[in-house]
């Protein structure tokens, strides 16, 4: 049962004082969005050798005739794209530039068996029309607090498309989900450096009410109400905890509303509330990522110092189709100490940098941590998470994919590192069961109660 309680505290985070807001960007500013920036805030313009395009606005011909039903396999669209370069240990000095200190400090501890294929980088994806206007909307209206850790008059979208801060873009990095519901099976598969797999396959109900593409631009958490999330989790396997489910509902506002669990126990046959956990608790199978390490990052913004180091260009996983290939099995897909090269695609893109630092007083396994955010999804790529001492001790690797339903990306599968144990963690694997379904009527906040995962239970 421990890995359920690890679950529970994703969303059980510590609570701040309120405090005044920071406030959004002028009107001016904001028109950048409608010329020199794309609709979520990215440069327009193609970098100085052409290697990263130009935000064209629209997917090109093919993407168009796309007719992908959300649950069903994604097309790769760019499976006829060759490599363009293929870093190795041996070639590694004229491309340091381009890779972070995690990815090159995989390379350290890999030499013989680690690469990164990178191919291609395209930036034909166009937005939803809610989205461009949302957007639009945040950039003039949406507040943070001056600590960081909750928001005010958001709308759904990117909350900060013109960002001022470190924390800005990392709420940027938490919030922009495409998907209003998720509704699907899940594979987190831990593997050890013998080889040996260790799987927890669950079944996620989820919905996100601000991305509900029929809420209005400028309809706010006033008329929305204040949770960015709710969730209901199902275990398959293991056996031994079968039928456990879990509700976890999440709130925009942390300092005024505690996040709330509830969990159904399949041995016990009763529903109990969920205690207050560290988010360095250990999660998943072999325990080699935290909680707050899940999609990147979901823990506290007020439990670090935080530090914007601007934009780099970098190698990172995008557009990763092949990876969630049906027809491959994790024997093959996920290999002793990291994941099969040839099935992963990294594209040069530019991106957010920044580094969280923790604060005195504070406590947490991660002494500090840094993220790769990339500017035209704001999807967290590529991070670094550092102990004590000073050194790199896990390295995330994160997947996306461009959803031609939704026309947004979404996160995929996500790899996490640990150097130490020469071990990871691969989390929202999909091969075995398909892809979720990421369209579809909300359940509402009744399916999402102890009363209801009581009934359940029965």
């Amino acid at each position: 049962m421990l890995y359920i309680q690890k679950l529970l505290s994703l969303l059980l985070l510590i609570s701040v004082m309120s405090s005044p807001l920071n406030a959004a960007v002028s009107d001016e500013d904001a028109k950048k969005l409608q010329n020199i920036l794309t609709p979520s805030g990215a440069q327009k313009a193609a970098n100085a050798d052409n290697s990263i395009p130009a935000w064209s606005g629209e997917n090109n011909a093919l993407s168009r005739s796309v007719a992908h039903i959300s649950g069903h396999a994604y097309p790769n669209i760019y499976r006829s794209d060759k490599a363009i370069i293929d870093v190795h240990a041996h070639n590694l000095h004229r491309y340091t530039q381009y890779l972070t200190p995690g990815l090159q400090a995989l390379f350290k501890a890999y030499p013989e068996t680690f690469f990164v294929p990178v191919y291609p980088s395209h930036r034909e994806h166009n937005f939803s029309k809610h989205v461009i206007q949302r957007n639009e909307w945040n950039a003039k209206n949406t507040q943070l607090s001056k600590d960081g850790d909750h928001l005010k008059h958001y709308t759904g979208g990117v909350p900060f498309p013109i960002p001022q801060s470190a924390e800005e873009v990392i709420w940027n990095a938490r919030l922009n989900h495409p998907n209003a519901v998720l509704n699907g099976i899940l594979d987190d598969i831990g593997v050890y450096p013998n080889g040996k797999r260790h799987l927890l396959r669950q079944e996620f109900t989820s919905e996100y009410p601000f991305s509900n593409p029929y809420n209005e631009p400028g309809m706010t958490e006033a008329r929305i109400g204040d949770k960015i999330a709710l969730m209901m989790v199902n275990v398959i396997k293991p056996e031994r905890d079968k039928g456990t489910m879990t509700v976890v509902l999440e709130n925009i506002n942390s300092n005024k509303h505690e996040r709330k669990a509830w969990v159904y126990t399949s041995q016990m046959k009763r529903v109990r509330r969920a205690p207050v956990l560290g988010a360095d608790i250990p999660y998943g199978p072999g325990g080699f990522a935290t909680l707050d390490d899940i999609l990147g990052f979901n823990g506290s913004i007020a439990r670090y110092n935080w530090k914007l180091l601007g934009k780099q260009e970098k190698f990172i996983p995008y557009h990763a189709y092949e990876f969630d290939r049906q027809d491959l099995d994790y024997f093959e897909l996920l290999m002793e100490h990291h994941a099969n090269p040839e099935y992963m695609r990294y594209e040069k893109h530019r991106v957010w940098v920044v580094e969280a630092e923790l604060k005195k007083g504070q406590n947490h396994s991660y002494s500090k941590r840094r993220f790769y955010i990339d500017e035209d999804s704001w999807q967290i790529a590529l991070l670094e998470s550092y102990d004590h001492e000073g050194n790199i001790w896990r390295v995330g690797i994160l997947n996306t994919v461009y959803d031609f339903a939704l026309k947004g990306h979404v996160a995929r599968a996500q790899m996490m590192h640990d150097l130490k144990a020469k071990a990871y963690l691969s989390m929202r694997m999909v091969n075995e069961n398909g892809q979720p379904q990421l369209q579809g009527s909300p359940k509402g906040s009744a399916f999402y109660s102890a009363t209801n995962l009581k009934k359940l239970g029965k």
